[in-house]
């Protein structure tokens, strides 16, 4: 059981000088959390996107984020969806922001891919996610960012990925190796696909905010809930945005109610950090009403 009143602050990752931190994924597994995330490295009026990994057994003391992908411009991994498991291994799904020839945002070349793990801090090498189907070259895919892996659910071999592309795009595979575009609906950036009540809730990063979205069969899809600030106006240290929720489903991981929600406040000091970022987190049940602990 994990003991929330011990949590005193909502910033659990803050951003510093030299760091941001955003775009938390987490995962639990006995006794500990572990946090992937975008760790944006600033250097000589340069920034670089690297995946970075924190832990903790409280939710209070977290670990300095340890680097899991090296410092290249022309990969910059980032923006970690989830650890999913598949046939006795877990598989980190994250992007590429392809940044080599000076862009400020990721260029054409970002596409999605997932990494492979036993123990859920050692990584085997990246391995592109061919989202579009093995007859679409690598070149011919389009950009894409910030994937999500979630297993139908009707039919548990078959795997979704989300990704943002035409809002968010969507498609499957049995094996997560050869996979069947589907299609794409009207969303923001970020996406975290969960069960529940027997639906799908999307929640996605608007313009400011975190939104939701509730789908039956993943052709139609509804707006299920109100967008969410998470008391922004109390955190100065997310003065510019609210963004990137991820849902641990407590149910799940501990057996407890309630989903813990991480996100990351934008702040950018004023123009001197592009990119700046902390990771945060709150509490629901029903993600309507939320502890913010600010």
């Amino acid at each position: 059981m994990v003991d929330l009143t011990c949590i005193k602050n909502a910033v659990i990752l803050p951003q510093t000088e030299c760091c941001a931190y955003r775009d938390p994924a987490v995962f639990y597994d006995k006794g500990t959390f572990y946090l992937y995330c975008s760790v944006v490295e600033y250097e000589n009026e340069t920034s670089y996107f690297r995946i970075g990994l924190s832990k903790s057994t409280d939710l209070v003391n977290w670990s300095k984020a340890e680097y899991l992908t090296p410092r290249d411009k022309t990969k910059e991994y980032s923006s970690p969806g989830n650890l999913f498991q598949h046939n006795g291994a877990y598989y980190l799904c994250m992007q590429t922001y392809c940044r080599e020839n000076g862009e400020f945002y990721g260029n054409e070349k970002s596409r999605v891919f997932t990494m492979k793990t036993t123990d859920f801090e050692h990584f085997d090498a990246p391995v592109l996610l061919k989202v579009k189907g093995d007859d679409v070259s690598e070149e011919k895919m389009g950009r894409m960012i910030d994937p999500y892996l979630v297993r139908d659910i009707d039919e548990p071999e078959k795997i979704w990925c989300f990704y943002k592309q035409n809002g968010v795009s969507y498609s499957y595979s049995y094996d997560m190796e050869h996979w069947h575009y589907v299609g794409s609906t009207s969303c923001g950036e970020n996406v975290c696909v969960l069960e529940r009540e027997n639906a799908y809730v999307v929640i996605h990063s608007p313009e400011n905010g975190i939104g939701f979205l509730k789908s039956k069969d993943l052709v139609s899809f509804e707006q299920a809930l109100p967008t969410t600030y998470l008391a922004q106006s109390s955190c100065p240290w997310a003065k510019d945005r609210i963004t990137a929720g991820f849902a641990l489903d407590l149910k799940k991981a501990t057996g407890q109610e309630g989903y813990l929600m991480f996100y990351h406040g934008d702040d950018d000091w004023n123009k001197k950090h592009p990119f700046g970022g902390s990771v945060a987190i709150a509490y629901t049940k029903d993600f309507v009403d939320y502890q913010t602990f600010v």
